[in-house]
């Protein structure tokens, strides 16, 4: 795993090594020499592929090679993103690129290669941006979450005005998302995650991937002059929402939390009325929070129910569960 986590710092280091300048570009040569050491780390390190080709019927050593055609036709940007794409459809989160906070690490303290190698990932951010702007689409800030093979708003979003807060419409939580820009979500989803570097989920009884939003502002859609029309259904009816920001208007969008999977939004609260204590855990993490919280919260008032909400809990280390049930009993 951990040499697949290392695939785009051989690609940094061979670029970083050879090239001074502020526009890093590879020859055809060293993307060839790199995708064909990125296809045999691949081949080497992933024990889990064979699972997930028979789970999902996806042959992800099959999909990279059938990509090294492509290699003497894209630039810079566009190979880097082939082997980011690459390693997010290993559907693991332990498969990804170097981000800012182990880059000095990988890098060996190394700041002028790790700045190097920031400057080249942001130009492939603004490379697909600018990808995105020729497309005529619009970044779109919704959360949105994925059951029975369609997609849901997890929180009510709004255009208000920015002094007064009056909202003119909105999209209701719990609107079940048809469109976005002419276009059905699935295609809009599928679009937007090349620029957004996140993991898909696989359902298994559609056979399909799927993505849920919940970081905000991760969905692009088609515009027109500005305005993109979201088409959603609630209680029954199709109604439609045009998004579309001018001058003194913002966004508002609200509820839902308990949808989120970062660890940030984790909580513990307190129910007297019911004498229940509400644990929050979105993610198994931050485990010295939740045992603070546990005994700020709780110690002195009678409980007679515990909830432990993991709703949509992705994982993690095993030790904050473990604590938080050694603290309860």
């Amino acid at each position: 795993m951990k040499s697949c986590f290392l695939v785009l710092f051989f690609v940094a280091s061979l670029c970083l090594s050879a090239q001074e300048t502020s526009k890093i570009e590879l020859s055809t040569e060293e993307k060839r020499e790199d995708f064909e050491m990125f296809l045999s780390i691949m081949k080497s390190f992933n024990p889990q592929l064979t699972l997930r080709k028979k789970i999902t019927g996806f042959d992800l050593i099959e999909y990279i090679e059938k990509q090294r055609k492509a290699i003497d036709t894209v630039c810079t940007e566009e190979f880097i993103l082939m082997l980011v794409d690459a390693l997010r459809r290993c559907n693991d989160p332990h498969n990804t690129y170097i981000t800012n906070d182990s880059m000095l690490d990988i890098f060996d303290k190394d700041t002028a290669k790790a700045t190097k190698y920031e400057n080249l990932m942001t130009a492939v951010d603004e490379y697909l941006t600018t990808v995105m702007k020729k497309e005529d689409r619009e970044r779109m800030p919704l959360y949105l979450f994925y059951s029975g093979g369609e997609y849901y708003s997890i929180g009510k979003l709004a255009v208000a005005d920015r002094l007064s807060g009056i909202v003119a419409d909105s999209i209701p939580q719990g609107a079940k998302i048809i469109s976005v820009g002419g276009e059905p979500i699935d295609s809009v989803l599928q679009r937007s995650w090349k620029l957004n570097f996140t993991n898909f989920s696989w359902d298994k009884v559609r056979h399909k991937p799927y993505w849920a939003v919940t970081t905000g502002e991760e969905v692009w859609g088609r515009h027109d002059d500005g305005a993109v029309d979201i088409v959603y259904e609630y209680k029954g009816e199709i109604r439609k929402f045009i998004y579309k920001l001018t001058d003194g208007k913002e966004t508002r969008l609200a509820g839902g939390a308990y949808f989120f999977n970062d660890w940030s939004v984790g909580y513990v609260d307190y129910f007297p009325e019911s004498k229940l204590l509400y644990i929050r855990l979105p993610q198994m993490a931050n485990k010295d929070f939740y045992l603070k919280e546990i005994i700020a919260k709780g110690t002195g008032k009678p409980i007679g129910k515990v909830v432990i909400d993991i709703r949509n809990n992705p994982g993690g280390a095993d030790g904050v569960w473990m604590g938080i049930l050694k603290t309860l009993i």
